[in-house]
Protein backbone atom coordinates (compact mmCIF):
# COMPACT_ATOMS: atom_id res chain seq x y z
CA UNK A 1 0.00 0.00 0.00
CA UNK A 2 1.24 3.79 -1.09
CA UNK A 3 -0.02 7.11 -0.10
CA UNK A 4 0.88 10.47 -2.50
CA UNK A 5 0.84 14.32 -0.68
CA UNK A 6 -1.12 14.59 -4.42
CA UNK A 7 -3.43 12.30 -4.58
CA UNK A 8 -6.82 13.07 -2.93
CA UNK A 9 -8.05 9.27 -2.54
CA UNK A 10 -11.94 10.14 -2.37
CA UNK A 11 -12.17 10.72 -6.13
CA UNK A 12 -8.70 9.14 -7.15
CA UNK A 13 -7.51 12.84 -8.27
CA UNK A 14 -3.67 13.97 -8.13
CA UNK A 15 -3.36 17.43 -7.69
CA UNK A 16 -0.15 17.84 -9.22
CA UNK A 17 -1.14 16.68 -12.72
CA UNK A 18 -4.97 18.05 -12.44
CA UNK A 19 -5.95 14.61 -13.94
CA UNK A 20 -7.11 11.11 -12.60
CA UNK A 21 -4.52 9.47 -10.66
CA UNK A 22 -2.20 7.65 -12.72
CA UNK A 23 1.01 6.52 -10.77
CA UNK A 24 4.64 6.38 -12.46
CA UNK A 25 2.66 8.73 -15.68
CA UNK A 26 4.20 12.07 -16.70
CA UNK A 27 4.49 14.82 -14.00
CA UNK A 28 4.04 11.88 -11.67
CA UNK A 29 6.27 11.89 -8.65
CA UNK A 30 7.23 8.15 -9.26
CA UNK A 31 7.96 8.49 -12.80
CA UNK A 32 11.26 7.25 -13.67
CA UNK A 33 11.76 5.04 -10.10
CA UNK A 34 9.31 2.24 -10.09
CA UNK A 35 8.39 0.50 -13.52
CA UNK A 36 4.54 -0.89 -14.05
CA UNK A 37 5.10 -3.92 -16.32
CA UNK A 38 1.66 -5.12 -16.38
CA UNK A 39 -0.55 -1.96 -16.92
CA UNK A 40 -2.94 -2.42 -20.13
CA UNK A 41 -4.32 1.31 -20.03
CA UNK A 42 -2.29 4.39 -20.92
CA UNK A 43 -1.33 7.82 -19.29
CA UNK A 44 -4.09 10.55 -19.71
CA UNK A 45 -1.80 12.97 -20.17
CA UNK A 46 0.46 11.06 -22.83
CA UNK A 47 -2.72 11.05 -24.88
CA UNK A 48 -3.59 14.74 -24.56
CA UNK A 49 0.26 15.57 -25.56
CA UNK A 50 0.01 13.40 -28.52
CA UNK A 51 -3.36 15.02 -30.12
CA UNK A 52 -1.80 17.93 -29.99
CA UNK A 53 1.34 17.21 -31.56
CA UNK A 54 -0.77 15.83 -34.71
CA UNK A 55 -3.23 18.59 -34.71
CA UNK A 56 -0.94 21.08 -34.15
CA UNK A 57 -0.68 23.50 -36.87
CA UNK A 58 -1.82 21.79 -39.79
CA UNK A 59 -3.24 23.88 -42.91
CA UNK A 60 -1.80 26.92 -41.22
CA UNK A 61 0.84 29.13 -42.85
CA UNK A 62 2.82 31.41 -40.98
CA UNK A 63 2.82 35.33 -42.38
CA UNK A 64 5.70 37.13 -43.41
Amino acid sequence: MWDCKYRRSADDFCTRRKTRCFPGGIGCVLEGKYEFPFREEEDPLLKVRRLKKYSGNKGLKKRK
